[in-house]
């Protein structure tokens, strides 16, 4: 209430699962404004679900976004910043459809299916040593 923003922005409150994907479906770009990040996997979720990312230049979220190939890093870790690079994409639709495939073919490559075996060669190796 103290930012009023109630006319454009949906405080929604804990939703489940299936109602995040929805959202994330309908949604144009996730925005992950954390100036500090270990990995950052709702990029991730947003990515399975078609959506993009903009996010700050910070670490962990330079490795879940791939800057112009599955969504926008700004330059500084300025809400400005990150909204200027937004507004110089907003009307190429093409830069849009790309990223978003993009995005949508990289999430695919986390799946446990993919990584699991990954993890388990890895620990394997490690407990060789």
């Amino acid at each position: 209430a103290d930012l009023r923003l109630e006319k454009i922005v949906e405080f929604t409150g804990f939703i489940s699962e299936e109602e995040k994907n929805a959202m994330l479906k309908e949604t144009h770009f996730l925005l992950h404004t954390s100036v500090r990040e270990g990995w950052g996997l709702n990029v991730i979720e947003a990515n399975a679900m078609g959506t993009p990312t903009a996010v700050y230049p910070a670490e962990g979220l330079t490795e879940s976004t791939l800057k112009d190939v599955t969504g926008i890093i700004s330059n500084e870790q300025t809400p400005e910043s990150l909204a200027e690079c937004i507004l110089s994409h907003l009307n190429d639709q093409a830069f849009y459809d790309r990223i978003r495939v993009a995005a949508w073919e990289r999430a695919k490559t986390f799946h446990w299916s993919q990584v699991l075996p990954l993890a388990c060669d890895w620990l394997e190796s490690q407990a060789g040593r």
